[in-house]
């Protein structure tokens, strides 16, 4: 398996996720490491976003409002926490 370039691996992340979510991704000497952890952590805050019903799950079982919950999911995908 041959080295890739960061710009090949950049389109292909761009691809896969939201443009309203850029993923940022750390260099190293040979090419770009992603934190795959924080992507899906993204993900599935996206997910939660797009879904009425995962928004209304969340908030049964954390006890918080839809508006809470959807401001703690738009924190998450921005990288706030």
């Amino acid at each position: 398996m041959g080295v890739r370039s960061a710009a090949v691996e950049m389109e292909e992340n761009r691809m896969l996720f939201s443009p309203a979510a850029p993923l940022k991704s750390t260099t190293t000497g040979i090419g770009s490491i992603v934190d795959h952890e924080m992507m899906d952590k993204r993900q599935s805050a996206q997910n939660v976003l797009n879904s009425w019903d995962q928004l209304a799950m969340h908030s049964l079982a954390t006890g918080e409002s839809i508006a809470q919950v959807r401001l703690r999911m738009k924190k998450a995908m921005i990288g706030l926490k």
